[in-house]
């Protein structure tokens, strides 16, 4: 996109070798790109908003299979240094299970 001093720079040259289509044309190939741009951003930030409500969707999908499972597989992953940082995972549902 171009900066301000770019057009004036611009304009000046033009108006030097009377050639103002070379100013029209950076002008419209400027603003094209501005509504580009635009028009990308607005994409983006609808799409980022269908990737939260989905990833909300799926949180309370899991949440109701996590309530449904009865844990049956586990895996117990101790600590390594002795302190009381284990934890027992579902492998079916991947909750973490407090006992």
């Amino acid at each position: 996109m171009l900066k301000p001093e770019t057009i004036s720079w611009l304009a000046k040259e033009a108006i030097q070798k009377n050639d103002t289509a070379v100013v029209v044309d950076a002008l419209m190939l400027d603003e094209a790109l501005r509504r580009r741009l635009r028009d990308y951003h607005t994409k983006k930030r609808e799409h980022e908003k269908q990737i939260l409500e989905k990833t909300r969707e799926l949180g309370l999908i899991l949440a109701e299979i996590r309530k449904a499972c009865p844990h049956l597989e586990t895996t117990y992953y101790g600590d390594p240094s002795g302190g009381n940082d284990s934890e027992t995972v579902c492998n079916l549902c991947g909750a973490e299970i407090r006992r």
